[in-house]
């Protein structure tokens, strides 16, 4: 007697599962909202209201990679990475080190007419 209670229960939790009772699907993360303003992350970082002499030696390093791989670059030089960073204001060097990039998903999830393309109008009169 005791296999029948035990397809009986297995049984009962199948018929469960399958019927999904409570299961919930998983969610989509929400999308990404608006970046946080400049008085943000400059209150994150606060480094970035700093001079480039006063920054540590591995901070001066990363604002020297960035200047330089910034397209077009904005320095070639530790010097003129000093003499750049020193003339930034606080908007100009967020952009620099902590980028505001819309996500994979916010691009893809665009449709066409709001990116700019004229693919669908092409042609039309």
């Amino acid at each position: 007697m005791g296999g029948r209670r035990a397809v009986s229960a297995v049984a009962a939790l199948l018929a469960v599962a399958l019927l999904g009772g409570g299961c919930v699907a998983p969610s989509r993360p929400p999308p990404p909202g608006p970046p946080p303003p400049t008085e943000v992350v400059v209150r994150r970082n606060p480094w970035l209201a700093q001079n480039f002499d006063e920054l540590t030696p591995s901070r001066q390093a990363r604002v020297v990679r960035r200047m330089i791989r910034a397209r077009p670059p904005l320095a070639t030089t530790r010097e003129a990475a000093r003499l750049r960073w020193d003339a930034m204001g606080l908007e100009e060097r967020r952009a620099l080190i902590a980028p505001v990039t819309r996500s994979r998903a916010a691009r893809r999830s665009t449709a066409p007419s709001e990116r700019g393309s004229n693919a669908t109008t092409a042609g039309t009169p």
